[in-house]
């Protein structure tokens, strides 16, 4: 009988005996993977099953990527998959409710991946309900819809501060819209149409004119200093800085491009934010730029637990002041605990609300009868446009209730998958998934669902001024904020600014997309959120008139 000799003084007899052990591990690793897995006899591609090297050239090679794939397997196999190795994936838009809002069973994050984005002392990141629910209940009052009503004079400031400043950029572009209306005239053959049609692409290097804003560097802005007045009584200063701070906006963008790998090595930020600043800067200066922001968190928050924070806004306490002050146990109130939830609440009070408001403005100028019609719903409301209604009256107005949701929908919130684990078995239809098994859903998958959302490409607010049953329909299948007890904690404060902003800015201003297209919005691939292709120049526009 042959037998494997191996000469232990050979180097290379010791590296082929360890490739061969190795292969024979993977082969039997892969039968049972493929034969006799608990998932084994679950529908889907066997490839990323026996390898994650499959889903790392999906989110990393090729960025963002998977989640299309994921659509693809969907199609051919059916409504449930088996996404990898561990994890099972459902495209029902009907079921989505019932994964992450159950009656009578657990819907646990996957824990996993708590530690995603380096803070596993934060709410985002607590994985068991328990756990949860006891870094939650101390924010939500400060959360609900009635505090934030209390709280609106400081959106209100925020707002107006933004208006002054867009005031400043009012003619400014002027030149640069005649030219771009040339070249239009010379690239589409006609005398109409509105700037940045399809055929004119975002891949210009040279700079913006003067006068051009970016809008969403300019919403990003607003809600970062929002949400910092919000946590800390203090901001940031973003809508004072000439160009409203692009990079902030730009590192933010870039850093939530490392989920693809994130998801493959969770633990990946947690030693990352372990290194000197200079060598995190030589990894990523998006990632250097985030512990910045988070050692400037963190000494806002030693001034609040030591008193000596000077405040400098409306608003007579902050959520840091109802953290520390809270009866929470003192090991909840360490001030790592406190830096990861700052953390967490500045990027996600920031960026979805931005992508929303961005999105709301591309489309109503992309069509200006629907600027026109908002417009005119607001100066019924706003005969004035300096004395601005409360938010929660202004979110009356069907139109503009509709643009917002409409933009929220489109904005996808989240496009990431956000698994969930059951202490018991997960039916669907007729498969029964295993206790303990990361099941997901996408957002996105369903708030593009043509069955429930008619022409889902599509920017339509009467879609949601039909019957009230009509829009409760809608409503349950809205699932930009999620669903269930981890739904998001400031989607109330996110409405409030959508709606505010909004309506005075369609009320104040006349303004032009410049050189924006259909590919500045419509997603391209999964950063976590919904992004835009990687050449984007944002949602440029040009103002031309103010009231």
């Amino acid at each position: 009988m042959p037998t494997l000799e191996i000469d232990w003084n050979d180097r290379t007899s010791i590296t082929g005996a360890v490739l061969v052990i190795y292969a024979i591990y993977w082969v039997f690793n892969a039968v049972y993977l493929l034969y006799f897995h608990p998932l084994a006899k679950f529908p889907g591609p066997k490839l990323p099953v026996i390898t994650a090297w499959y889903t790392f050239y999906h989110d990393v090679v090729r960025p963002g990527m998977m989640m299309w794939e994921i659509e693809k397997w969907h199609r051919k196999y059916g409504p449930i998959i088996r996404i990898n190795a561990d994890e099972i994936h459902i495209k029902d838009s009907h079921f989505y409710e019932t994964l992450y809002a159950p009656k009578g069973r657990k819907a646990d994050r996957w824990a996993r991946l708590s530690t995603m984005f380096g803070t596993p002392e934060s709410v985002f990141a607590a994985s068991d309900s328990k756990t949860h629910k006891e870094r939650r209940t101390p924010l939500n009052p400060f959360f609900s819809r009635s505090t934030v009503s209390k709280l609106e004079p400081v959106l209100q400031e925020k707002v107006s501060k933004l208006t002054t400043r867009l005031t400043g950029f009012v003619g400014e572009g002027d030149t640069a819209l005649v030219k771009a209306r040339a070249e239009e005239r010379r690239i589409l053959g006609r005398e109409e149409g509105w700037i940045g049609g399809k055929e004119i692409r975002t891949r210009e290097p040279k700079p913006d004119p003067g006068g051009v804003v970016r809008l969403d560097v300019a919403f990003f802005a607003l809600t970062q200093d929002v949400v910092c007045d919000y946590s800390f009584a203090k901001d940031w200063k973003h809508l004072d800085h000439a160009h409203f701070n692009p990079e902030s906006k730009d590192s933010q963008t870039e850093g939530l491009e490392a989920v693809g790998i994130i998801r493959l090595f969770p633990m990946l930020p947690m030693y990352l934010q372990e290194l000197p600043r200079w060598a995190a800067a030589l990894v990523s200066p998006a990632f250097a730029m985030y512990l910045d922001s988070k050692l400037a968190i963190r000494k806002e928050i030693i001034k609040i637990m030591e008193g000596k924070v000077k405040k400098e806004s409306k608003s007579d306490r902050t959520v840091f002041d109802a953290l520390i002050n809270s009866d929470l146990l003192p090991e909840h109130k360490t001030l790592n605990r406190l830096t990861a939830e700052g953390s967490v609440l500045i990027i996600a009070g920031t960026d979805t609300t931005a992508r929303a408001l961005s999105f709301i403005f591309f489309y109503l100028l992309k069509d200006k009868e629907m600027y026109a019609k908002l417009k005119a719903a607001l100066m019924e409301v706003m005969p004035d446009p300096n004395n601005v209604p409360p938010w929660i009256e202004l979110e009356k107005i069907p139109y503009l209730y509709g643009c917002m949701r409409e933009g929220l929908r489109l904005s996808h919130g989240l496009t990431s998958r956000q698994s969930r684990v059951s202490n018991q078995p997960v039916k669907y239809k007729g498969w029964e998934i295993p206790p303990n098994t990361p099941v997901s859903e996408s957002a996105y998958f369903v708030l593009s669902d043509p069955e429930i959302f008619p022409e889902p490409e599509k920017f339509v607010p009467e879609r949601w001024m039909g019957t009230a049953a009509q829009r409760s329909n809608l409503e349950r299948y809205m699932v930009s904020w999620g669903k269930g007890n981890q739904q998001c904690l400031g989607m109330h404060l996110a409405t409030a600014e959508i709606v505010l902003a909004t309506a005075v800015i369609v009320r104040r201003f006349e303004m032009e997309l410049y050189r924006t297209t259909l590919e500045d919005v419509q997603v391209h691939h999964d950063s976590f959120v919904a992004a835009v292709v990687p050449w984007s120049r944002g949602i440029r526009v040009i103002l031309t008139e103010s009231v």
